[in-house]
């Protein structure tokens, strides 16, 4: 099966290409260390007024910058989920009969555009997530952040999905203020409730890494108010219900876990291999209270919390 790739319109790839060449082209170049101001700001209407851009760069921004915009999303996005790490920070299985897509080095769904749907791709051709990457790099022969390609993206078409890919890419690298702020403006733009219900969650992560666990219960929490269905919401809960030792709480939480997980062996499967590839990060710490609590919710746990705690083993 030949690999799929991040795709442009010929068109709209020239002119990319064009801009990738020029040195003096500033349109998407995204310094080292300038992404996340990049991304509070929104300069999008700016741009088509800016002395500062080449031809083929305005002519980009009044007529493609959707289409950019996305294909940058998707470099970014495939940049992070490729990324080969001990820890399963990416899951598919959000909620029931909803999962989302993880590109891979190996498989990259990408459909910038629906005319693309007849184009045939010369397997010689340069990568168009190479182009874009030479698009954003500030210097030569660099490979930008997924950040700094969400900036770039950013600057064309400000999006929840962008802030929310920037924020992770800042998390997964280790930058916790950064992807806590990244994740607390994409919660201002969230288009809806379980786009709110994601973002909470998200930054319910950033808590748990700071050890801020009462922190991290409240943001699962709103989390769930948002997005009643949301899985890892209930598993983060769960599990932050269990770190403070609220075992009241946690038996409360397990029961509806076990309730939403009970049809989806699949997504009870993921949860089952994130936390295991975590547990000693989880497990850091733990008390007498946390412990006596853990073992209190496994005695009665239904099969599917059941699963997900002996995962902690």
């Amino acid at each position: 099966m030949t690999r799929e790739m991040i795709q442009l319109r010929p068109e709209v790839e020239e002119l990319v290409r064009e801009i990738a060449t020029r040195r003096d082209s500033v349109l998407l170049r995204v310094p080292r260390g300038r992404a996340l101001r990049d991304l509070r700001e929104d300069q999008a209407h700016a741009l088509e007024h800016s002395s500062l851009l080449n031809q083929a760069e305005r002519h980009l921004v009044q007529v493609h910058r959707e289409e950019v915009a996305y294909a940058l999303r998707l470099a970014a996005w495939m940049q992070i989920a490729s990324q080969r790490r001990e820890e399963v920070l990416v899951v598919r299985h959000q909620s029931p009969g909803i999962d989302i897509p993880v590109p891979s080095e190996r498989s990259v769904a990408a459909r910038a555009s629906i005319s693309l749907s007849e184009l045939h791709v010369v397997p010689e051709r340069e990568a168009i997530a190479v182009l874009l990457q030479r698009c954003v790099a500030a210097e030569p022969g660099e490979r930008p952040s997924a950040e700094r390609l969400c900036a770039a993206a950013h600057r064309l078409v400000p999006t929840f999905n962008g802030r929310m890919l920037a924020a992770t890419a800042f998390f997964v690298r280790g930058s916790h203020a950064a992807a806590q702020t990244g994740f607390a403006d994409a919660l201002q733009v969230a288009p809806t409730s379980q786009a709110r219900g994601i973002a909470w969650n998200n930054l319910a992560e950033v808590a748990d890494a700071r050890d801020a666990w009462a922190q991290a219960r409240a943001a699962t929490e709103r989390a769930l108010v948002e997005h009643p269905t949301l899985f890892a919401a209930y598993v983060g809960c769960l599990w932050f219900s269990i770190r403070l030792g609220d075992s009241r709480r946690a038996r409360s939480v397990e029961r509806a876990l076990d309730s939403v997980l009970g049809g989806e062996p699949a997504a009870v499967e993921e949860q089952v291999l994130r936390i295991r590839s975590v547990a000693p990060r989880m497990k850091r710490g733990l008390n007498s209270a946390a412990i006596r609590s853990l073992q209190h919710v496994r005695e009665g746990a239904g099969p599917s919390a059941e699963r997900i705690l002996h995962a902690l083993d």
